[in-house]
């Protein structure tokens, strides 16, 4: 069996029993009831599965979305920052995120 730190992208890819709290965190943030923004932080040690775990949150956000009759939709902004190498160019690609969202 060979293993490579690639994150699954789908909870039918789930071998660690992670479906269930990933479940329970998109229907929180999809049903919270609040108008303020918020931030949803994952800590964890590299290659403990925090990228699988937000994949299989963001999949199921869509699912519970799609099958709601409402036009209220929650707006993600998927942001990577340490893919950027000084604060300057972080900013300003966050908040180029944020505007495409």
């Amino acid at each position: 069996m060979i293993y490579a730190d690639k994150p699954i992208s789908s909870s039918a890819e789930d071998k660690l029993g992670r479906k269930n709290f990933a479940n329970q965190l998109a229907n929180t943030l999809v049903n919270l009831n609040s108008d303020d923004t918020f931030t949803v932080g994952l800590f964890g040690k590299w290659g403990c599965g925090k990228t699988s775990l937000v994949n299989m949150v963001l999949e199921e956000i869509e699912q519970i979305q799609a099958a709601s009759a409402t036009d209220q939709k929650l707006i993600v902004v998927h942001f990577e920052p340490w893919n950027f190498t000084d604060t300057s160019q972080l900013l300003t690609q966050f908040f180029v995120g944020l505007a495409n969202e």
